[in-house]
């Protein structure tokens, strides 16, 4: 998902409780979202489950708050050209530009101008090498779906059964991303 598309989550959007966990993309009161194939179900990575993401839900949801994370405040400026305020993209949030600036140096991961956004453009380039279904990928990154039934399906299906379908689908493609050379293991120690 886009960074602020994760950042703007709320409790409501972590479903734990189907067959296969999943996240709600959609528009909210902390964020918009960049265009109309964003808005969809996305199963919840096997890798993100190991590491312990359903206890942390858990957790949120029992809170009663209506943020997922927290400690993403949205920021606001000042329109020069109408004084107006305005909120800014969640993904400029101070917790996320300092975990570029603490994490992704401390990972060596910021060589070339590596950010956040990395993450998601590597989840992109895996699938594009992993995920055959060109649609499916599509529709799990929130990009364009370029077919003539688009305006058919949907990424984010009313119907619960063919929601369960798609989700199932999206899981079993998202498994074969694995991260060949990642090492999760500090992330699950303590699960």
């Amino acid at each position: 998902a886009r960074v602020a598309e994760v950042a703007g989550l709320e409790c409501d959007d972590v479903v734990l409780d189907a067959d296969v966990p999943h996240f709600i993309i959609r528009p909210n009161g902390r964020r918009r979202l960049k265009n109309k194939q964003s808005r969809r179900v996305v199963a919840i990575h096997p890798v993100l489950l190991d590491a312990g993401i359903r206890k942390f839900a858990e957790e949120r949801l029992a809170s009663g708050e209506p943020s997922f994370f927290p400690m993403i405040e949205q920021l606001h400026y000042r329109d020069r050209a109408t004084g107006e305020l305005r909120a800014k993209s969640l993904s400029q949030a101070l917790i996320l530009r300092q975990f570029n600036r603490t994490f992704l140096a401390h990972a060596k991961a910021d060589e070339n101008g590596g950010s956040l956004k990395c993450f998601r453009h590597t989840f992109e380039r895996e699938s594009t090498n992993e995920i055959a279904d060109v649609e499916l990928r599509l529709r799990i990154t929130g990009r364009q779906v370029g077919s003539s039934v688009k305006s058919y399906t949907s990424s984010m299906p009313a119907d619960p059964y063919e929601r369960a379908g798609l989700l199932r689908n999206m899981r079993s493609a998202m498994e074969k991303i694995v991260y060949r050379g990642a090492d999760f293991t500090h992330l699950t120690a303590g699960v």
